[in-house]
């Protein structure tokens, strides 16, 4: 099996300034090609470090992908290292260079001094094509004892690394590495359960060495089911893949919502469209992100029917009664009943077949009492609500709720 290492290089990494999504990107590439991905390395812009992280991937990976460092400023080291770490100098490729001024030409512009950098290659690498932007990567093969290691060195700027890699690198890396050995995953996501809850539903799955592999991971507060086999063709990897599936289905249920890149929001919007139903809401303690998270959706599907028609969020009480033309009479226990009222009365004002109301969030008790936020499916056949404590980390509390109230929805559909 071919071992690969991704490395990300850049200062405004290291210092959380911006998020690492090359790796990522790059990570579900390699897999596709059936090479699997066993380290990822973050490393600043300093030469030490940089020699140091580029040493040991080329002890222990086969293929070496990078991105950053590549630009034309002094804090911009990958192609010096590259060449310090094989003991080769830069060699100026006048050919690059007259492209890299072409580039500049075709915006009305002149190529500043320091660009002409972007032209010189480690000896003994050939480049990567860049359509589109000034900096050219690196592509280069080297011997490590009786291994052979492949390096490759692509721009930090996402949209440039990934034309680059489709353009030009993914047929190159499929080549060299075709050895007949396929990776295949399968995610499959749940809600409604913590981590260890699900975990617990499946004996003996999620352990280490069993074949195909089980990851878990959480997500806010939904939890992912990765299977990921490999095999000698796709097809083999489906056979060791399926069995696996069907059985988290059969233990988790109705807790499994989607896979792949599904989610909550989506999933019901899907069924909604299949049902040519509608749907709006009314937001309190949200405040507009489950209305923001379903039009986000929505949009993803143009054209008809739209399903989603809006939402109202953050009016005070006697706005929004005086907008329904409702009067609600009390709050009831929790607030229940406010909720309740709220979701006849907007249905009917929207027009809709289905209304989701998630209720405001209660201030903070004295006492130990567990306090409750209120959630309101209003339908064909009257109304329906749930209580839930108002629990969970603060940076993850909205979309917990936003996840409860489409989840709501999502099972009362099922029905």
């Amino acid at each position: 099996m071919n071992i690969a290492e991704v490395i990300s290089i850049g200062d405004e990494i290291t210092i959380g300034q911006i998020l690492d999504t090359n790796s990522q990107w790059l990570s579900r590439r390699l897999t596709e090609l059936g090479i699997r991905v066993m380290y990822h390395t973050t490393v600043g812009d300093d030469v030490a470090a940089m020699l140091d992280v580029f040493h040991k991937a080329a002890s222990r990976a086969d293929l070496i992908l990078m991105t950053g460092g590549l630009g034309p400023t002094a804090d911009d080291l990958t192609r010096m290292v590259i060449a310090e770490m094989r003991g080769v100098p830069l060699v100026q490729d006048d050919e690059l260079l007259q492209t890299i001024r072409n580039r500049f030409a075709s915006r009305g512009l002149v190529m500043p001094a320091s660009n002409a950098i972007q032209a010189s290659m480690p000896e003994g690498s050939v480049a990567i094509p860049n359509l589109n932007g000034t900096a050219p990567g690196i592509d280069m093969t080297f011997s490590v004892g009786d291994r052979e290691v492949r390096l490759c060195a692509l721009p930090g700027v996402p949209a440039e690394m990934r034309e680059m890699w489709n353009a030009t690198l993914a047929e190159r890396i499929a080549r060299h590495y075709a050895k007949g050995q396929v990776i295949k995953s399968r995610s499959i996501h749940t809600f409604g359960r913590g981590e260890s809850q699900v975990e617990q539903m499946l004996p003996n799955l999620i352990v280490r060495g069993h074949d195909p592999r089980v990851g878990i991971t959480a997500d806010s507060a939904v939890i992912t089911l990765t299977i990921v086999a490999e095999r000698e063709s796709d097809a083999a990897c489906d056979l060791a893949i399926d069995p696996v599936a069907a059985l988290i289905y059969e233990k988790l249920g109705d807790l499994v919502f989607g896979e792949g890149a599904d989610t909550l929001p989506g999933v019901v919007l899907t069924e909604l469209r299949r049902r040519n139903e509608t749907l709006a809401t009314v937001e309190f303690g949200t405040g507009g992100l489950l209305s923001h998270d379903l039009a986000h959706e929505s949009a993803l599907v143009p054209g008809n029917p739209v399903c989603y028609h809006g939402g109202l969020a953050n009016l005070p009480d006697n706005t929004l009664c005086q907008l329904l033309a409702v009067t609600v009479q009390n709050q009831g226990e929790n607030g229940r009943q406010f909720v309740s009222d709220i979701a006849v009365a907007a249905r009917r004002f929207f027009g809709t077949d289905h209304l989701l109301v998630v209720g405001q969030y209660p201030p903070l008790p004295a006492t130990d009492a567990a306090p409750q936020v209120q959630l309101a499916h209003a339908h064909a056949n009257g109304v329906d609500t749930q209580s839930f404590q108002y629990a969970g980390h603060p940076a993850l509390i909205d979309q917990l709720f936003v996840k409860r109230a489409a989840n709501m929805l999502r099972l009362a559909l099922m029905q």
